[in-house]
């Protein structure tokens, strides 16, 4: 099936984005974790990996976004304050996930994903954005890159601040 993403954990373990949902490869073994987390049955569209607190950070077609974290899966959509439910992309600076979706982008502020200790702000065109529909992005220093449908915007991730 089509793949999306790839994430290199070490030497013998690869964890890959796919149309078929979340895949880790693993002394040359394919496992689908869709098996263990019925919910991971969705294409993954970017894996990146919160090291701090050994958390997989999974950017999803349409559940939003989940969080592998030992064993336990957490999913944070819609209903737990994302723009939008499709995530192309996400980033990691510290406690800070940015994630790119079809309705904006999305800051959340990570203390505890154990206990839903987060929270999110959501940044749109009428912050700034030059659109809504954001296909990527990556952080350079404080620099956030935004890959967007009417271009590339630029914006520094210290500028946003928390409004209560």
């Amino acid at each position: 099936s089509r793949v999306s993403s790839v994430y290199a954990e070490n030497d013998s373990s690869v964890w890959i984005g796919s149309e078929a949902g979340l895949v880790h490869f693993y002394k040359g073994r394919f496992e689908y974790l869709r098996d263990q987390f019925p919910e991971l049955d969705i294409r993954i569209l970017d894996i990146k990996y919160r090291k701090i607190e050994n958390e997989f950070w999974l950017a999803s077609k349409g559940r939003g976004i989940m969080v592998l974290k030992n064993g336990n899966l957490y999913q944070l959509g819609r209903r737990h304050g994302l723009s939008g439910n499709s995530v192309s992309a996400i980033e990691i600076q510290g406690a800070v996930v940015w994630a790119a979706t079809n309705c904006g982008i999305n800051k959340i502020t990570v203390a505890d994903i154990d206990n839903g200790n987060y929270a999110v702000q959501q940044l749109n065109e009428s912050f700034g954005l030059l659109s809504n529909e954001v296909n990527d992005l990556i952080i350079k220093q404080d620099t956030l890159f935004i890959a967007g449908t009417a271009g590339l915007c630029l914006f520094n991730t210290h500028d946003y601040k928390n409004s209560g």
